[in-house]
């Protein structure tokens, strides 16, 4: 994507930083503590954006490329740029066929015990079940705490969870970013994307 950027606006040279949102906010803060401003523009979900507002560290902005976007999709100091998807994964061979689960609720089931993994940021699943599925708080808490009884193991960094599904260091990620797979799958990585149900959320910049 940068060099189709730059080449359509020469006078432009993009340093991309690739970090997750919490380790490139607070980057951000540290530098304009600093003194300096080094970045003009980062991606993250609404919370880090959040974050951002209240060290007074964005702009108000209006892209006219944003005019046909919802208002939901759009503020006075971001936009909407993607949607990533929560899914959850299997490493095919540590999961047998005909056992795959079919729901988030399968993995409250005892037999998932210390075969688990997840982000430990990711609140958006919990937040789009609660919303959406169950129309529930109470109800997607008590799913969670099941599923949080089974002991699942945290990694920081998506790409880093799927990069350890593929090595099967567990049977299932439960929070995988659902673009991480099909790469890793086209190399011949054993995984799985279960199809049935997912989460949906908007990153800004």
């Amino acid at each position: 994507m940068f060099p189709a950027f730059e080449k359509r606006f020469p006078g432009i040279k993009v340093n991309h930083v690739n970090a997750t949102a919490d380790k490139l906010v607070a980057r951000a803060i540290a530098e304009a503590r600093g003194g300096k401003i080094i970045g003009d523009v980062l991606s993250g979900t609404l919370n880090y954006v959040a974050q951002m507002r209240e060290q007074k560290l964005l702009l108000d902005i209006s892209l006219p490329e944003a005019g046909a976007y919802p208002s939901a999709l759009k503020g006075g100091d971001w936009v909407a740029t993607d949607t990533e998807y929560f899914i959850a994964a299997w490493n095919t061979s540590r999961v047998k066929k005909g056992h795959e689960p079919k729901t988030f609720e399968d993995f409250a089931d005892p037999k998932w015990a210390n075969k688990l993994s997840a982000e430990p940021r990711d609140f958006q699943v919990l937040l789009g079940l609660a919303k959406y599925k169950y129309q529930s708080d109470d109800k997607a808490i008590e799913v969670f705490r099941k599923i949080a009884s089974n002991k699942p193991e945290f990694y920081k960094g998506h790409s880093q969870l799927a990069e350890l599904l593929t090595a099967g260091q567990a049977d299932v990620c439960v929070t995988c970013y659902a673009h991480h797979i099909p790469p890793l799958q086209k190399k011949g990585a054993p995984l799985q994307i279960m199809m049935s149900e997912g989460i949906g959320a908007s990153a800004a910049r």
